[in-house]
Protein backbone atom coordinates (compact mmCIF):
# COMPACT_ATOMS: atom_id res chain seq x y z
CA UNK A 1 0.00 0.00 0.00
CA UNK A 2 1.39 3.53 -0.74
CA UNK A 3 0.80 6.23 2.21
CA UNK A 4 -0.65 9.39 1.68
CA UNK A 5 1.93 11.44 2.28
CA UNK A 6 3.38 9.37 -1.01
CA UNK A 7 0.39 10.62 -2.70
CA UNK A 8 0.84 14.32 -1.61
CA UNK A 9 4.40 13.93 -2.81
CA UNK A 10 3.31 12.83 -5.95
CA UNK A 11 0.74 15.51 -6.35
CA UNK A 12 3.01 18.44 -5.75
CA UNK A 13 5.66 17.08 -7.81
CA UNK A 14 3.80 16.63 -10.83
CA UNK A 15 2.69 20.17 -10.44
CA UNK A 16 6.12 21.27 -10.55
CA UNK A 17 7.21 19.29 -13.25
CA UNK A 18 3.47 20.73 -15.14
CA UNK A 19 4.45 24.61 -14.04
CA UNK A 20 7.93 24.08 -15.30
CA UNK A 21 6.74 22.73 -19.00
CA UNK A 22 3.98 25.18 -19.13
CA UNK A 23 6.39 27.94 -18.67
CA UNK A 24 8.58 27.00 -21.34
CA UNK A 25 6.41 26.33 -24.12
CA UNK A 26 4.81 29.26 -23.39
CA UNK A 27 7.93 30.96 -24.92
CA UNK A 28 7.38 29.31 -28.05
CA UNK A 29 4.65 31.22 -29.65
CA UNK A 30 6.93 34.15 -28.57
CA UNK A 31 10.30 33.69 -30.39
CA UNK A 32 9.32 35.79 -33.32
CA UNK A 33 8.25 38.69 -31.16
CA UNK A 34 11.65 38.54 -29.24
CA UNK A 35 13.86 38.25 -32.49
CA UNK A 36 11.71 41.55 -33.85
CA UNK A 37 11.97 43.20 -30.20
CA UNK A 38 15.76 42.68 -30.18
CA UNK A 39 16.30 42.56 -33.57
CA UNK A 40 17.94 39.41 -33.52
CA UNK A 41 18.14 36.85 -36.12
CA UNK A 42 17.17 33.29 -35.86
CA UNK A 43 20.80 31.48 -34.85
CA UNK A 44 20.49 33.49 -32.03
CA UNK A 45 17.19 33.27 -30.88
CA UNK A 46 17.81 29.55 -30.77
CA UNK A 47 20.03 30.06 -28.17
CA UNK A 48 17.20 30.78 -25.75
CA UNK A 49 16.35 27.16 -25.40
CA UNK A 50 19.65 25.89 -26.36
CA UNK A 51 21.47 27.77 -23.70
CA UNK A 52 18.71 26.65 -21.23
CA UNK A 53 18.91 22.63 -22.80
CA UNK A 54 22.89 22.76 -22.32
CA UNK A 55 23.20 24.44 -18.65
CA UNK A 56 20.04 22.08 -17.31
CA UNK A 57 21.91 19.15 -18.78
CA UNK A 58 25.25 20.22 -17.58
CA UNK A 59 23.49 20.52 -14.06
CA UNK A 60 21.55 17.65 -13.99
CA UNK A 61 24.32 15.22 -12.37
CA UNK A 62 25.85 18.32 -9.75
CA UNK A 63 22.75 18.33 -8.96
CA UNK A 64 22.11 14.74 -8.04
CA UNK A 65 25.69 14.66 -6.34
CA UNK A 66 24.08 17.63 -4.32
CA UNK A 67 20.96 15.98 -3.12
CA UNK A 68 23.44 13.10 -1.94
CA UNK A 69 25.28 15.26 0.29
CA UNK A 70 22.94 18.00 1.17
CA UNK A 71 19.50 16.19 1.21
CA UNK A 72 16.82 15.95 -1.87
CA UNK A 73 14.48 18.36 -0.49
CA UNK A 74 16.90 20.84 0.05
CA UNK A 75 18.84 20.97 -3.10
CA UNK A 76 15.19 20.57 -4.65
CA UNK A 77 13.99 23.59 -3.09
CA UNK A 78 17.22 25.57 -3.84
CA UNK A 79 17.02 24.54 -7.45
CA UNK A 80 13.03 25.27 -7.76
CA UNK A 81 13.56 29.17 -6.25
CA UNK A 82 16.78 29.76 -8.39
CA UNK A 83 14.52 28.68 -11.06
CA UNK A 84 11.83 31.24 -9.63
CA UNK A 85 14.65 33.97 -9.77
CA UNK A 86 15.93 33.26 -13.33
CA UNK A 87 11.94 33.45 -14.48
CA UNK A 88 11.24 36.59 -12.78
CA UNK A 89 14.47 38.07 -14.26
CA UNK A 90 13.66 37.11 -17.26
CA UNK A 91 10.53 39.06 -17.37
CA UNK A 92 12.97 42.21 -17.19
CA UNK A 93 14.68 41.51 -19.99
CA UNK A 94 15.66 44.51 -22.41
CA UNK A 95 18.23 43.07 -24.17
CA UNK A 96 19.13 39.79 -26.00
CA UNK A 97 21.96 39.51 -23.96
CA UNK A 98 19.80 39.80 -20.48
CA UNK A 99 17.68 37.51 -21.00
CA UNK A 100 20.17 34.40 -22.28
CA UNK A 101 21.44 34.96 -18.85
CA UNK A 102 17.92 34.64 -17.20
CA UNK A 103 17.29 31.90 -19.42
CA UNK A 104 20.61 30.54 -18.19
CA UNK A 105 19.78 30.74 -14.91
CA UNK A 106 16.67 28.87 -15.18
CA UNK A 107 18.45 25.95 -16.85
CA UNK A 108 20.39 25.61 -13.33
CA UNK A 109 17.19 25.46 -12.06
CA UNK A 110 16.01 23.03 -14.19
CA UNK A 111 18.12 20.44 -12.94
CA UNK A 112 15.68 20.58 -10.28
CA UNK A 113 13.09 17.60 -12.14
CA UNK A 114 15.47 14.78 -11.74
CA UNK A 115 16.06 15.85 -8.06
CA UNK A 116 12.18 15.55 -7.98
CA UNK A 117 12.00 12.55 -9.69
CA UNK A 118 14.70 10.74 -6.87
CA UNK A 119 11.87 12.15 -4.34
CA UNK A 120 9.19 10.44 -5.82
CA UNK A 121 11.09 7.33 -6.16
CA UNK A 122 12.10 7.71 -2.31
CA UNK A 123 8.71 7.99 -1.60
CA UNK A 124 6.84 5.16 -3.43
CA UNK A 125 7.51 1.17 -3.12
CA UNK A 126 8.99 -0.23 -6.49
CA UNK A 127 5.87 -2.35 -6.80
CA UNK A 128 4.02 0.82 -7.26
CA UNK A 129 6.85 3.34 -8.83
CA UNK A 130 5.69 2.65 -12.56
CA UNK A 131 2.03 4.58 -11.17
CA UNK A 132 3.90 7.27 -10.53
CA UNK A 133 6.47 8.06 -13.02
CA UNK A 134 3.52 7.42 -15.61
CA UNK A 135 1.86 10.13 -13.79
CA UNK A 136 4.96 12.16 -12.99
CA UNK A 137 5.61 12.10 -16.76
CA UNK A 138 1.87 12.99 -17.58
CA UNK A 139 2.40 16.60 -16.03
CA UNK A 140 4.85 16.79 -18.58
CA UNK A 141 2.76 16.46 -21.58
CA UNK A 142 0.05 18.06 -20.30
CA UNK A 143 2.51 21.08 -19.41
CA UNK A 144 3.64 21.09 -22.77
CA UNK A 145 0.28 20.98 -24.58
CA UNK A 146 -1.42 24.13 -22.17
CA UNK A 147 1.69 26.06 -22.31
CA UNK A 148 1.52 26.29 -25.88
CA UNK A 149 -2.13 27.38 -26.45
CA UNK A 150 -2.26 29.85 -23.34
CA UNK A 151 1.43 31.10 -24.05
CA UNK A 152 0.11 32.08 -27.43
CA UNK A 153 -3.12 33.86 -25.98
CA UNK A 154 -0.86 35.84 -23.35
CA UNK A 155 1.38 36.81 -25.83
CA UNK A 156 -0.77 38.16 -28.44
CA UNK A 157 -2.62 39.82 -25.50
CA UNK A 158 -0.11 41.19 -22.63
CA UNK A 159 3.40 40.54 -24.53
CA UNK A 160 6.15 37.67 -24.58
CA UNK A 161 7.30 39.66 -21.16
CA UNK A 162 3.97 38.86 -19.15
CA UNK A 163 4.71 34.92 -19.88
CA UNK A 164 7.57 35.07 -17.22
CA UNK A 165 5.81 37.04 -14.90
CA UNK A 166 2.42 34.26 -15.65
CA UNK A 167 4.69 31.68 -14.26
CA UNK A 168 6.69 32.95 -11.40
CA UNK A 169 3.31 33.33 -8.95
CA UNK A 170 2.05 29.64 -10.09
CA UNK A 171 5.76 27.85 -9.39
CA UNK A 172 6.62 29.86 -6.32
CA UNK A 173 3.16 27.89 -4.62
CA UNK A 174 4.13 24.85 -5.63
CA UNK A 175 7.48 25.38 -4.09
CA UNK A 176 5.75 26.81 -0.87
CA UNK A 177 3.98 23.19 -1.05
CA UNK A 178 6.39 21.01 -1.09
Amino acid sequence: TVSRSAWFTLTILSSTLLAVFFSETMLLPAIPEIMHDFDIPYGTAAWIFSGYMIVAAVMTPIAGRMSDIYGKKKVLLTLLAIYIGGTISGGFADNISFLLISRIIQGVGLAAIPAAFSLLRDSFPPAKLAIAVGVFGSAYSAGSVVGLLTGASIIQHFGWHTTFFFIAPIAALVTIMI
